[in-house]
């Protein structure tokens, strides 16, 4: 799926501009350089292409000299900025119910991310994944991403409460103390992922803000929403082959067990509706995944080449110069 396809809400927008005059920056201009008209940006259930706010974080970080830029807003966000789907979170019976909601759901407010919840022994850890191509600065919308989720969870379980720890996978700021004021419990750096992370008892806890009658009602009608927003076939085979390269899982018989289809279906639909085959399409995934690693964390190569399922680094960068035209090491040294 192209860049572009992506969409968000409009309310994902909430906060920039408070956040920008705090410091006595007029963030209008950017909106403008960005194809966002001003005027038009009331309507919250409105949808503008996902890189657009990703360019607008990046532009205002740079342009206020605030590379925690994405904290500022996150801190003007809530449950309701999520529109429905916020709704229904807030109301649901227990935090790890909210978190499937908004995992199920998450693509009604923004169509190029994933909210994935894992639990490994006795920890659990929420983020939230960006599904778009290449090589975009990512940075400011972690930042973003992970501030919401923590500013979701302190909604649903009280102002006290703090995770276990807070992880990010850019290389750790100059500056810590914009981070350490915000979260205000340890910090992680150069992680494989940014995210949330807390014990997994958690989850079963009761949300202080649950009205379970409210909730099946606003359920029903988020379901109901759910069916109007259908996904295409290659919407979903991108979905599902990036969650098993994600979970260790990547092979054709596994992403088609995942679509709920044959091999054999999966490769006459992709030759029929795509017109590719599972490698091409496969492999088209995993470099552009690879890309992202690349550009938003401090892995070595070789970690990143094991992530995505490659049997050896000289795999993984035949590949990668194939589909980008140069090595991920030269890849890497120009930024």
């Amino acid at each position: 799926m192209a860049v572009t396809d992506h969409s968000v809400r409009l309310a994902a927008f909430d906060g920039i501009r408070e956040a920008a005059l705090e410091f006595d920056i007029d963030p209008e201009p950017i909106f403008l350089s960005n194809g966002l008209d001003p005027s038009a940006l009331r309507d919250p259930d409105a949808r503008l292409p996902y890189v657009k706010l990703i360019n607008t974080l990046n532009a205002l970080a740079e342009t206020t000299g605030k590379p925690y830029f994405g904290l500022l807003v996150a801190r003007r966000q809530h449950l309701a900025t999520m529109g429905l789907l916020g709704n229904v979170a807030h109301d649901a019976p227990t935090v790890g119910q909210a978190i499937r909601d908004i995992g199920d759901h998450l693509r009604l407010h923004n169509s190029g991310a994933r909210a994935v919840c894992d639990v490994e022994g006795e920890i659990a850890t929420w983020r939230i994944v960006v599904d778009l191509e290449g090589g975009l600065d990512l940075k400011q919308k972690h930042l973003l991403s992970v501030g919401i989720g923590f500013q979701i969870l302190r909604e649903l379980l009280g102002p006290r409460w703090l995770p276990s720890r807070v992880q990010f996978d850019h290389a750790q700021p100059e500056d810590l103390r914009p981070y350490k004021q915000f979260f205000r419990c340890p910090l992680l750096f150069g992680q494989e992922f940014s995210g949330l992370c807390f014990p997994r008892k958690v989850l079963e806890w009761p949300s202080q803000t649950k009205d379970e009658a409210e909730y099946r009602r606003l359920k029903s009608d988020l379901e109901s929403s759910e069916r109007l927003f259908s996904e295409s076939f290659a919407e979903t085979f991108q979905r599902k082959t990036t969650e098993a390269i994600e979970q260790g899982n990547f092979s054709l018989e596994h992403v088609a067990a995942a679509l709920g289809i044959s091999p054999r279906t999966l490769h006459r639909r992709l030759r029929e509706e795509m017109d590719t085959n599972f490698r091409e399409a496969a492999d088209k995934i995993r470099i552009e995944i690879g890309m992202k690693y690349i550009r938003n964390t401090t892995l070595s190569l070789v970690e990143i080449a094991d992530i995505l399922g490659y049997s050896e680094l000289a795999a993984f960068s035949r590949a990668f110069k194939r589909k980008v035209g140069r090595s991920p090491t030269a890849w890497r040294k120009a930024g």
